[in-house]
């Protein structure tokens, strides 16, 4: 795992799917919204990098409605969404980022040390948080962006 990283985001956009994944069942949903959304992009080209974006609902993002999430991928532009997908953009501002590499299962263990990090530098977390997906052209070699809203210095 890197170092945790601060930087400043603009606002990015990128055509979605929404759902709400639980917390005992978070592979199943996600793995049907990015079915439906590849099929719904079928012929598409320009997409970039595939971000998942989640809007915690309180202090438990697992609560017993759920955690809503929107799944898609990165636009260079925002466009008019085609029929069936939606437009939506991943926060701009203060972002606290650290990379994933490995099994997605392994995924959350991240999340709590990007907590930690944030935590230890004494800044606070607000808002939704995201992940973007990578590889270098080799599926063995998953590579993840966790980032999460930072609040705004005073």
């Amino acid at each position: 795992m890197d170092e945790l990283c601060i930087r400043r985001n603009p606002p990015r956009p990128f055509f979605c799917l929404s759902g709400v994944i639980y917390r005992d069942d978070i592979a199943g949903p996600l793995n049907s919204l990015i079915e439906r959304f590849s099929l719904a992009t079928a012929g598409l080209s320009g997409l970039g990098s595939q971000v998942a974006l989640y809007h915690p609902q309180g202090r438990d993002p697992f609560g017993s409605n759920g955690e809503p999430c929107w799944l898609g991928r990165e636009l260079s532009a925002p466009l008019d969404a085609p029929s069936g997908l939606l437009l939506n953009w991943t926060p701009g501002g203060d972002v606290a980022m650290l990379i994933h590499e490995g099994v997605y299962e392994r995924m959350l263990k991240t999340h709590f040390a990007l907590h930690s990090a944030v935590k230890s530098i004494g800044r606070e977390l607000v808002g939704p948080n995201w992940e973007r997906y990578g590889s270098d052209n080799d599926k063995t070699r998953l590579r993840t962006e966790v980032c999460y809203l930072l609040a705004e210095l005073t």
